[in-house]
């Protein structure tokens, strides 16, 4: 009986890095021209989403943990603040002051002062829905134009690849999920 091997991280293929290389700036520009946002907007906005907790049903995280999350994925403190005043500016967050006793059953307990938040407004949902909408759109139009020359790469992404990117995905941001405060 042949047993399962795993990839390991060595061996990712260079088609890979050059996949992510040309991916990112295309997902950059769809936001911008198509939706209005940068990318670091998106993705502040997803934070949210996926580490928010619900107060005042909005997704909510406090401030200081927010711009903690993104320090650690590479955003400058003076990113941060940019990126947070634009967001608000645009509507699609909201500061939020976080009463102490509410603040201690959802986030984790601390003895600290500061109970400034930062939540999702609907603006912001429906921004992401945007995003994402305009993805399926792009995404669409391309498996249409390549499966009239090759119909076979419809069949392999719905039966293939498809599922296996669903379960890839649903790991990733439950390990997220799991790792933030």
């Amino acid at each position: 009986m042949a047993t399962k091997s795993s990839l390991h991280p060595s061996e990712l293929p260079d088609e890979f890095f050059t996949a992510i290389a040309f991916l990112v700036p295309y997902l950059n520009r769809v936001a911008q021209s198509e939706c209005g946002i940068s990318i670091g907007g998106l993705l502040v906005m997803m934070h949210l989403t996926i580490s928010g907790k619900e107060f005042e049903e909005r997704r909510t995280m406090l401030r200081r943990d927010l711009t903690m999350l993104l320090l650690e994925r590479g955003f400058s403190e003076t990113r941060v603040s940019r990126l947070l005043q634009d967001l608000e500016f645009d509507g699609f967050i909201q500061r939020v002051s976080v009463p102490p006793s509410l603040r201690g059953r959802l986030f984790e307990p601390s003895e600290r002062a500061n109970v400034l938040a930062i939540a999702l407004t609907e603006s912001g949902v429906n921004k992401i829905k945007e995003f994402k909408e305009a993805l399926r759109r792009h995404f669409g139009n391309w498996l249409s134009e390549t499966s009239k020359d090759q119909p076979w790469v419809g069949r392999w992404l719905n039966r293939l690849l498809l599922p296996r990117a669903i379960k890839l995905a649903q790991s990733v941001i439950q390990r997220i999920a799991e790792a933030e405060p």
